[in-house]
């Protein structure tokens, strides 16, 4: 064997060649399996490994988590409750800040009450704060969601500027060539007082203030005309009348047409920028109260001085202006009118635009918030829950275990906030210092429970606890894990070229490498489910007993590991009892159904239910065929009665051939 090899194998898997392992084992796997794992470790080497934390939340299924136990009001409040867990472990600090603050809010009801009214309140205008700021650079994963903005030409305000135009509808380049051509229809007719009312209704419309400005332009006009008629009444005749009549007629529709176009725009940006600033007044009040309570106050530490009198910050003014602004006349309004001074929106626009970055700190701000907030609510919704069992389903405040030697992990009555409530499934989990034991070996069939119980221990461990210090069990003492690593729901990779067992293997170098870094002051827990199943029985099984051995010399590393192969049951004598044996038991009832309790206890279990389950699914779809009523209905269901047929063949051939 390649010396490389030998030394790669002893390196990570120090007891591969030593131990219980018997000498016929040894003979048959060790070969095989060192030399698998050497090959995939040079591949996986070569590959791009995701970040830990995107890694540990996407096995521990964070969409579906955060689905499950998000109480937010707004789409802000869930994009940041999810940014926060994705997060993962940080330090202990804030684990404990974050826990700090859900029980404040947890233990004062008026608190949570003021709060949930104020994010009730900014959900109205979350919408169009949230497409204003799309368009002005932000993340939708900040957001929270994604959306398009229809009917705005945003090509308008490409180079809005805090000054440009203040108070005006933007129609002056517009009205002065309408001015002009007035002047020529009236000259043309050679009319002094025309010529008069055309420039009259020109400047006007030249001065660009709106249809207010052009009405008062046409009340003047019409006083000059009928000054001049009563004076000059030989002047007027049907010809002067009708080029005036056109003149005032083309001015006035083609003011019209372009101020209808230019509203569009208007309204909609309006519709926005008086969302975005309800959006900062919130923040504003939100602010102010917080200050009012220690345990909340470092939340609003990036935007306290937007709104501190002595706070000294680039864009208190523009804050403060914009401010003002809303609380003038054109933002009283729910829907702006044709004499609405739109200026005042576009300056909004423009410093928006221009403090874009601040203002993403304001909106992160609220949802931060607003994401502690729902873990209050949550804690208070599950107080005193049971399941159909009578079994507690709460969330409990961790017990952090500060200046520990070794690490360990307790959960008592913990389960998984995916699983609905009532039909949730509560385990007792406990390894570490206070257990005796750093592994759990968990075995059983598929469905039975055993993924669950490992990604719940993420979630406590990994997720919700570093974050907010908080676990869905009655109660949890843990301590702090620098590292949490796994490896669930492992899948090739086309894009890269990376096969299953490829990825598996970078995972487990991973583990081995984070359990070799590992010290009395750091912790880690590693959670792998079904390692190395994506290749051959025998060097796998090989592959998971001598991970098994190496892991268990590393004294501050806890790990939950499952397996199908018969032999990793053995890690318990392998280890001399670092890891201990669990399984999920599945039974059957009188008539001989699959029964799943879903519940961990110790020892293992051989029961094998593949055919069963497959059996089961396939009675399953028989009796939705035969409920079918209507006629294609009926026609799909000989369609499945065929299948289902061949199917019971496949079944019975496969019993025969385990048997």
């Amino acid at each position: 064997m390649h010396p490389h090899v030998l030394w790669s194998a002893t390196y990570l898997f120090p007891n591969l060649y030593g131990g219980n392992v018997n000498k016929r084992f040894k003979k048959i796997t060790a070969l095989l399996a060192v030399t698998s794992f050497y090959t995939a470790t040079m591949l996986a080497s070569a590959a791009s490994a995701p970040r830990l934390a995107d890694t540990l939340a996407q096995d521990l299924d964070i969409d579906a988590v955060v689905s499950s136990i998000s109480r937010t009001s707004t789409n802000v409040g869930k994009a940041a409750l999810k940014n926060i867990l994705s997060q993962g472990p940080t330090s202990l600090e804030a684990a404990k800040r974050g826990q700090a603050t859900v029980k404040a809010i947890v233990e004062d009801e008026e608190l949570r009450s003021r709060l949930s009214s104020l994010f009730e309140s900014a959900k109205s205008s979350e919408e169009n704060a949230s497409e204003l700021l799309r368009v002005l650079g932000c993340k939708d994963s900040m957001l929270g969601f994604d959306s398009t903005l229809p009917g705005i030409n945003w090509k308008c305000f490409k180079h809005t500027s805090p000054g440009w135009t203040d108070f005006c509808r933007g129609t002056k380049t517009i009205g002065t060539p309408l001015a002009a051509a007035g002047q020529v229809l009236t000259a043309v007719a050679m009319d002094n007082l025309k010529l008069i009312v055309g420039v009259v209704i020109g400047y006007a419309i030249a001065k660009g203030a709106g249809l207010k400005n052009l009405s008062e332009g046409l009340k003047v006009g019409k006083a000059v005309a009928k000054d001049a008629y009563e004076q000059k009444k030989h002047i007027i005749n049907p010809i002067l009348i009708t080029t005036t009549v056109l003149a005032t007629a083309g001015i006035l529709i083609s003011h019209i047409f372009n101020e209808k176009r230019l509203f569009a725009s208007d309204k909609k940006l309006f519709d926005l920028t008086k969302a975005l600033c309800k959006l900062s007044d919130y923040a504003k009040d939100l602010a102010s109260e917080l200050e009012e309570h220690k345990s909340l106050a470092w939340l609003a530490d990036d935007v306290r001085n937007y709104f501190s009198e002595d706070g000294e910050n680039s864009i208190k003014e523009q804050i403060e202006g914009i401010l003002e602004i809303a609380q003038t006349k054109t933002y009283k309004q729910d829907v702006p009118a044709y004499v609405s001074r739109m200026g005042r929106v576009r300056a909004v626009y423009a410093r928006f635009k221009k403090i874009r970055p601040e203002i993403e700190k304001l909106v992160s701000f609220l949802g931060n918030v607003e994401a502690h907030l729902s873990m209050a609510k949550l804690m208070k919704e599950h107080e005193g829950q049971q399941n159909v069992t009578g079994s507690t389903t709460e969330f409990s405040f961790i017990d952090f275990i500060e200046n520990a030697e070794q690490p360990e992990l307790q959960l008592k009555d913990a389960w998984h906030p995916v699983v609905p409530q009532s039909e949730a499934v509560t385990n007792d989990i406990h390894l570490g210092s206070g257990a005796g034991f750093n592994g759990m070996m968990i075995s059983g069939a598929n469905k039975g429970g055993k993924s669950v119980a490992m990604k719940l221990v993420g979630l406590a461990a990994g997720l919700i606890g570093p974050a907010f210090g908080i676990a869905p069990a009655s109660s949890a003492r843990m301590t702090f894990f620098d590292t949490v690593r796994t490896s669930l729901n492992v899948s090739d990779n086309i894009a890269t070229g990376e096969s299953k067992h490829l990825a598996e293997c970078r995972r487990a170098i991973e583990c081995v490498e984070t359990a070799k870094a590992s010290s009395k002051d750091k912790f880690a827990l590693l959670i792998l489910d079904e390692l190395f199943s994506g290749t051959e029985p025998k060097p796998a099984e090989a592959l998971v007993c001598a991970f098994g051995k190496s892991i268990a010399q590393q004294p501050n590393t806890l790990c939950l590991l499952s397996s199908h192969y018969p032999r990793v049951k053995q890690l318990e004598s392998m280890t001399n009892g670092q890891f201990k044996n669990f399984c999920v038991e599945i039974t059957h009832d009188a008539n001989g159904e699959l029964v799943f309790p879903y519940k961990l206890t110790r020892g293992t279990t051989n029961i094998n239910i593949a055919i069963d389950v497959l059996q089961r699914d396939l009675k399953q779809r028989k009796e939705q065929s035969r409920s079918e009523q209507s006629q294609s209905e009926q026609s799909c269901s000989e369609e499945n009665k065929s299948s289902a047929s061949d199917f019971d063949k496949i079944i019975e051939d496969a019993r025969g051939m385990v048997a």
